[in-house]
């Protein structure tokens, strides 16, 4: 053995290549580069101990296999699940063509059952499987009950559709205020009791709906009008909401002798406020109050549709999983709803929303990518500097990613969104050591 090894160190002298030991550390760092920079990885064979030279060919060819495996996971990444693979000589990357296949299968599935084709059942994939399969089920679940739902509506139409005009307008008034004016003098001739009790309650706004009423224009009297109208609220004791809203049919008529415009007032300021709780509701977070995904995303689509270019950044904390996990989801509520408080107020006038469990976007329309980069690095700053509690092992952080969308993009808004996504990601691999505690 000793003299084998003096034989390779003489040889490595006369033909200029290193010494076996040498040999050794550079193929160690080779193989370190391949494990965390791919990109770079880079060795000369020239200059290896010809002992090694076979050893140092096959790491060559590992750092190859690898490098396809990782360009081939970063586009199934991006959800490009269509993208060719790598070679069949390529053992490295089986797993993951394993995973394109099922993907693949996956989707094809999801399209079926988009067609209505709840048969689709999957046998793999764990517990994705399973809960496709309960959502297959339950999605034909809700289509009988929606069949059933639609019979039963066929046959009570057929009943309402029996009963008389006048009824239903009977009924419908019973609901509404009813009010007759008197075209010449405009002057209330009639009134029912419950206009009179608005009057008395609001008696300000009352007087704005009569003021609107006597304003219609004369031709009302031959045809019926049907209008909607939104009045503020004057009176400073009705404390409930600024703005009511009236439905009113105005029809002109005889009563008493008399030429008259009868008003069918119908108060939907209840419907309207509700409508617009439930449109408050659709495009909130009710954790942090931010905006949700579904409203960001018809940001970004109405600036693009605007030609306005705007930063989109994508933000994601770092370690809410281990948070959750060791110290309970009130916990974890609290960091997010913290880093979330801090985000709403890091950029003025632009847009920030939740659009997952730890995931928040960023929209600003009109300002430099770098801006928003550097106003993200100083509060992330800031978050490093939480009070943890005891025992925490990882500090509070965010990572992100920025991108420029321009007034005139040459991609899909899909495209930009993948980007912003790709590049939050390699900046939490390129910091993810640097938050640990201890």
């Amino acid at each position: 053995m000793v003299k084998a090894s003096a034989t390779s160190s003489d040889s490595s002298k006369n033909t200029g290549a290193l010494s076996a030991p040498e040999t050794a550390q550079v193929l160690f760092e080779y193989v370190r580069s391949i494990l965390y920079d791919p990109a770079h990885a880079e060795l000369s064979i020239d200059c290896i101990d010809p002992d090694f030279k076979e050893l140092a060919s096959g790491l060559e060819y590992l750092c190859q296999c690898a490098d396809e495996q990782r360009r081939f996971g970063d586009h199934l990444a991006k959800g490009e699940y269509s993208v060719a693979p790598p070679s069949i000589e390529n053992g490295l990357a089986a797993p993951l063509k394993q995973v394109q296949g099922a993907l693949n299968h996956l989707a094809w599935q999801a399209q079926e059952v988009s067609k209505g084709d709840y048969r689709q059942h999957v046998d793999f994939m764990g517990d994705l499987g399973d809960a496709f399969n309960t959502m297959t089920a339950q999605l034909e679940e809700r289509q009988a009950a929606l069949i059933r739902e639609r019979n039963s509506l066929r046959s009570a139409n057929k009943e309402l559709s029996a009963m008389n005009d006048l009824m239903v307008e009977l009924a419908l008034a019973s609901k509404r205020s009813l009010l007759f004016i008197d075209d010449d003098t405009d002057q209330v001739v009639y009134q029912t009791d419950s206009f009179k009790q608005m009057a008395l309650r609001l008696p300000l706004t009352t007087k704005d709906i009569l003021e609107n009423l006597r304003a219609l224009p004369d031709d009302t009297r031959s045809q019926v009008v049907t209008w909607t109208k939104d009045i503020s609220v004057r009176d400073p004791h009705d404390e409930d909401h600024a703005v009511m809203r009236f439905r009113i049919i105005s029809r002109g008529m005889i009563y008493m002798d008399r030429p008259v415009t009868a008003h069918m007032i119908d108060d939907q300021t209840d419907q309207m406020l509700s409508k617009e709780k439930m449109a408050d509701l659709a495009f909130h977070d009710p954790l942090t109050g931010l905006y949700n995904r579904r409203y960001g995303m018809d940001r970004a689509s109405s600036l693009v549709d605007g030609k306005t270019a705007f930063v989109l950044g994508f933000i994601d904390l770092d370690n809410l999983k281990y948070c959750n996990d060791n110290f309970g989801h009130e916990e974890g509520d609290r960091y997010i709803t913290s880093v979330a408080a801090r985000l709403e107020t890091v950029a003025k006038d632009s847009l920030v929303c939740r659009i997952g469990g730890d995931e928040f976007m960023v929209i600003w329309p009109d300002h430099d990518v770098n801006e928003l980069t550097e106003l993200l690095s100083a509060e992330r700053s800031k978050v490093l500097e939480d009070e943890l509690p005891q025992g925490y092992r990882y500090r509070h952080s965010f990572s992100y990613g920025c991108i420029a969308v321009p007034a005139q993009p040459d991609q899909p808004l899909s495209e930009y969104l993948a980007k912003a996504d790709y590049a939050m990601y390699q900046f939490k691999y390129a910091h993810k050591k640097s938050l640990f505690i201890g």
